[in-house]
């Protein structure tokens, strides 16, 4: 087996790839998606409660209070991240910056899909709020729409810190 060999390096031979293979950060085509397939999921698992005639459930109080403290979590990690990012002794290995991208990313979907989600089942709940159950599973889903909200604000967060800048040097780079 025989390799040719050019003076031109493989890398240089390699294709650009198309501009929209390239990653990029949330946009709110993405936030309006996720947050309307939230509601759509949301009222879709309230009718088919309705439908085998069983009660629903009431949101746990403690889902709400993991979601707020992973958000806050994500967000004080966010400043953590940003300021190693702008070290001026050179930023970390790419392995941290993608990983959290990867999770801010996720959160922020996730949040999004269980706020919208959440919304669904609030407002099934308002046409008789004078029933005490009612009322509790709308307080308790009310509770669960901002704590996903913010789960998904500490989702955006960490995936706004990963943003850099391309130096102007990078962007004329010779590669010949």
């Amino acid at each position: 087996m025989s390799r040719e060999f050019d003076d031109e390096p493989e890398r240089a031979r390699r294709p650009e790839p198309p501009a929209s293979s390239k990653l990029r950060l949330a946009g709110p085509r993405l936030v309006l998606s996720a947050l309307v397939l939230g509601v759509a999921f949301g009222a879709l698992a309230v009718s088919l409660f309705r439908l085998v005639q069983a009660p629903l459930p009431v949101t746990p109080w403690t889902m709400s209070l993991l979601l707020v403290l992973l958000g806050g979590a994500a967000a004080l990690g966010s400043v953590w991240l940003r300021r190693r990012l702008d070290d001026p002794a050179g930023p970390p290995d790419f392995e941290v910056p993608v990983a959290a991208l990867v999770l801010g990313r996720s959160m922020l979907v996730t949040g999004l899909l269980l706020a919208g989600g959440h919304v669904a089942y609030a407002a099934s709940q308002l046409g008789r709020l004078e029933v005490a159950l009612y009322r509790e599973r709308a307080i308790a889903g009310t509770a669960a729409l901002v704590a996903a909200s913010v789960f998904a604000l500490g989702g955006y967060l960490l995936e706004r810190a990963c943003h850099v800048e391309p130096a102007d040097d990078d962007q004329n780079v010779d590669l010949s």
